[in-house]
């Protein structure tokens, strides 16, 4: 016992003060002893098994204990229940009990793509234990046992077994993330009955109500793909060689096989023992079968009571190791206690930002993190790669996240879900970036796509040195920043090719070689600064100069990138092979984060932020290489039009509560991870951009308060918060004056921060003198001994830029206290512009300023 409770994880209490949703109860949170995950099936070393503990949460709802891969105890059960006992009655005897705000009802968990744009299903529903592996999903297929396999479907039968196609049974359903409900429609075969959903992380749990029968009640089992069509109208996964077999009355094991060599199996439970079953292959029916193999197959069992709870665990490597998942997690059959357990952990994960602020907002801001969150899958069951556990993964969707699919995308998630993740929590992101490692070190290149069940790799781009830089300098522990440096700048040889290094390009003979190449500049940015903070100079000199290799793409006369061939001729403006990745080269315009000063200069300033506004505006689907468009006008002192871009275009694309891949017929999903990372950051006024490495934008929140519980505790306070107010007019840093726009991601994390934000219904400066931009980090900024200004800078490049707005032209600059001479003042917009700025203290000093 005293083992146990050393391992006790308390919840931390709200800070400062509960924070109560509307029309939500405040849950208070019990501590629960650490759980043991069944044993992977292989042998692991000391070393091995140390590297299995992860501090995320486990089934029996601790937030934050530290889970281990190793053998189940014996009777643990009995242990745990004894133990929450003692830990209730310390509860009972203290003077403190630690409220946790109740978010799950914010979470709008039935979600359509806009409505009209899905082209196969409709009103989703994506249940996971927060870093679990399963995902339980709700679709017109029928209630899927897990997204990631397709390959196998629960459902009641009443009179009648059925092999069910894609039609919508269900009637109504009603869902928050810990349990959905669902009444299916009185003329389809289920005949009204109900079904009852949640999950633990390697279990899908359902709990029927099935209505009466003249004959018979029974729950058909689906064996085959479910029918969901992927971009090419071809189903995906293809199971061909798929099995069904009847263990006992409570026991059935299935499987199903054929597709890419890989293999799943499906442990399926009930808590009380059938009284018939069959088998059916196509339409044709067999009743009394115990067995079947082939394609289009399934089974069913028949039911004596009107309830029967059915439990499904899933394993890629064996039907042991998903009897295992099984025992270890839902042994007892108790679907409320796993209910209670999701919920807890779900507080605890969506508990990592407590918010206040008008409802809908609050709906949009916990409907993005249970996006975010509920697309993090444990991976670490899997057929390859076996050297590190968890592995933990970010698939792009509920659509996307399928065997051959997309279980990581870089290309989606390195722009939108990685940087906040990194922030609100970084000991999952260790995990994250870990799990990339342990993918390089198996296949020797760092894959932008992954599928850890198929071994299937692809992706030329894939940010990683990028988001590794971003976690370095935010302090996120746990990684060899080393190794995955030098890991980096191997897999970055290998994508970018030798022309990128020696034509400044990638050519046209590549297919997306444009969309490539600009991508490239960021990676190289990225990779370089993340070697000069390790010492490697070599690797820093190599790269960095080609960062601004885009501008050897941009077509001075058309005003666009286009493709190059290797003799230096342009391509076609349309050209027959795509030469920008989902888009083209008017698409890709202001793709180049990393120069956002060099950007703006190929058209001038003013040019480039109308012509910013305007795509905005009409044609972003906030995803993508689309996100960073709307940040890049504060480089041009119009943070002024930042802001009404984020607040009036983007956080109300999403006013539908659906986090849908994009606004287009066709699109295909919800859940879509990117757009809901990149649409918090817009609620919560924080978005990252690779400039230097670790630089957050500042903008207007859409809530009015709001803290994240992250490395520290960031609080940001919205003043005079309405729809009419987007525009600010002064920020507040730990209630002294911010005259910035940016701030380091090394400041937000050091130590707990305060940010306040005033807001008004007009464009406004924060000031007659404050620091407009910079592409170097900004580790502090202050208004000093008035009216100076003063700012902490580390280019974390040799040097960088800097623009300070001043309404009159500054008398002396200083840095460190001595005069710094390379700066220039343009009295039509009022900037003063450094250049060189190296590592230091700069001050800007002024005489007396009109009021």
């Amino acid at each position: 016992m005293a083992d146990d409770i050393s391992r006790l994880t308390m919840t931390r209490p709200a800070s400062p003060g509960p924070l109560h949703p509307p029309d939500c109860g405040v849950y208070w949170v019990l501590p629960c002893c650490a759980w043991h995950r069944a044993p992977q099936g292989r042998s692991k070393t000391k070393e091995q098994r140390m590297d299995s503990q992860c501090p995320i949460s486990g089934p029996n709802g601790s937030p934050a204990v530290s889970r281990t891969i190793m053998k189940p105890k014996k009777n643990w059960l009995v242990s745990s229940l004894t133990l929450m006992s003692a830990v209730l009655m310390l509860l009972t005897a203290a003077s403190t009990l630690f409220a946790v705000q109740d978010n799950l009802a914010y979470v709008n968990m039935v979600q359509d793509a806009h409505g009209v744009y899905h082209t196969d299903i409709h009103r989703t529903v994506l249940m996971r234990y927060p870093c679990g592996r399963i995902g339980l999903w709700s679709i017109d297929q029928g209630e899927v046992a897990d997204c990631v396999s397709r390959g196998l479907r629960l459902y009641p039968c009443i009179d009648t077994i059925t092999n069910k196609d894609v039609s919508d049974w269900r009637d109504t359903i009603a869902s928050d993330p810990s349990l959905t409900k669902i009444k299916y429609r009185d003329e389809v075969p289920a005949k009204g009955s109900t079904v009852e959903l949640t999950v633990t992380p390697h279990v899908s749990c359902y709990r029927y109500h099935l209505s009466p029968g003249a004959n018979f009640r029974a729950i058909t089992l689906s064996v085959n793909e479910a029918q969901i069509h992927s971009w090419d109208n071809k189903v995906w996964p293809q199971w061909t060689n798929n099995t069904f077999k009847v263990i006992d009355s409570r026991t059935v094991e299935a499987s199903v096989s054929g597709f890419r060599k890989a293999k799943v199996y499906y442990y399926i439970k009930f808590n009380a023992a059938t009284v018939g079953n069959g088998t059916f292959n196509g339409s044709r029916v067999n009743d009394g079968s115990n067995s079947i193999t082939g394609d289009d197959i399934g089974g069913y069992v028949k039911v004596g009571t009107n309830e029967l709870v059915a439990a499904v665990a899933v394993s890629h490597t064996s039907m042991e190791q998903a009897r295992a998942y099984f025992d270890a997690e839902f042994s007892d059959m108790n679907f409320d206690a796993a209910v209670a357990r999701l919920k807890q952990a779900w507080l605890a994960k969506l508990g990592k930002i407590e918010a206040q602020g008008p409802a809908l907002r609050m709906r949009q801001l916990y409907t993005a993190l249970y996006t975010l969150y509920v697309n993090i899958t444990d991976v670490s069951d899997n057929p390859y790669y076996h050297s590190r556990a968890p592995l933990l993964s970010i698939a792009s969707s509920d659509f996307w996240q399928y065997v051959g699919g997309y279980m990581r995308c870089s290309w989606d998630m390195s722009r939108g879900a990685y940087p906040v993740l990194s922030l609100i929590d970084p000991e999952v992101f260790t995990h994250i970036l870990n799990t990339y490692q342990t993918q390089f070190d198996r296949d020797g290149k760092f894959a932008g796509d992954w599928d850890p069940f198929t071994n299937s790799r692809g992706g030329a781009v894939c940010f990683i040195q990028n988001i590794g830089l971003l976690a370095k300098l935010e302090g996120v522990t746990g990684v060899d920043y080393a190794r995955l440096k030098d890991s980096a700048r191997i897999s970055l040889e290998k994508s970018c090719g030798p022309d990128f290094f020696t034509l400044g390009y990638c050519t046209d003979k590549h297919e997306n070689s444009g969309s490539h190449t600009l991508e490239h500049c960021t990676e190289v940015q990225g990779l370089a600064i993340l070697a000069r903070t390790l010492g490697d100079t070599a690797t820093y000199d190599k790269f960095y100069a080609c960062r601004t290799n885009y501008k050897n793409l941009y077509d001075v006369t058309n005003k666009r990138f286009r493709v190059k061939a290797a003799d230096g001729s342009w391509g076609p403006l349309k050209p027959t092979v795509q030469g920008f990745f989902e888009g083209s080269g008017a698409d890709y315009a202001f793709m180049a984060p990393q120069d956002p000063y060099g950007l703006l200069e190929l058209r001038g300033a003013a040019e480039s932020v109308a012509a910013i506004e305007d795509y905005v505006t009409k044609k972003s689907d906030f995803n993508d290489y689309k996100l960073i468009y709307e940040y890049v006008p504060i480089f041009a002192d119009r943070a002024d039009v930042t802001q009404n871009l984020v607040r009036n275009t983007h956080v109300p694309k999403f006013d539908h509560l659906n986090m849908s891949e994009g606004f287009w017929p066709g699109s295909k999903g919800c859940y879509y991870t990117d757009n809901a990372g990149a649409l918090l950051s817009a609620i919560i006024g924080l978005y990252w951009i690779p400039t230097s490495g670790a630089t957050w934008m500042l903008t207007a929140p859409s809530v009015d308060r709001l803290v994240i519980h992250g490395r520290t505790d960031i609080t940001i306070q919205t003043l005079n918060n309405s729809p009419a107010n987007c525009y600010i007019n002064s920020i507040q840093l730990n209630g002294a004056k911010y005259p910035a726009f940016l701030i380091s991601g090394k400041t937000l994390t050091a130590q707990k921060q305060a940010l306040t934000f005033s807001l008004s219904d007009r464009p406004s400066k924060i000031g007659n003198l404050y620091l407009s931009s910079a592409d170097g980090e900004v580790l502090g900024a202050a208004t000093v001994r008035t009216p100076d200004l003063e700012f902490e800078i580390d280019p974390m490049a040799a040097s960088c830029e800097a623009q300070v707005y001043s309404v009159v032209k500054p008398s002396a600059v200083t840095l460190n206290g001595l005069e710094f001479a390379n700066w220039t003042y343009n009295t039509a917009t009022k900037l003063a512009t450094l250049k060189a700025v190296t590592k230091g203290t700069y001050r800007v000093t002024v005489g007396k300023q009109a009021p």
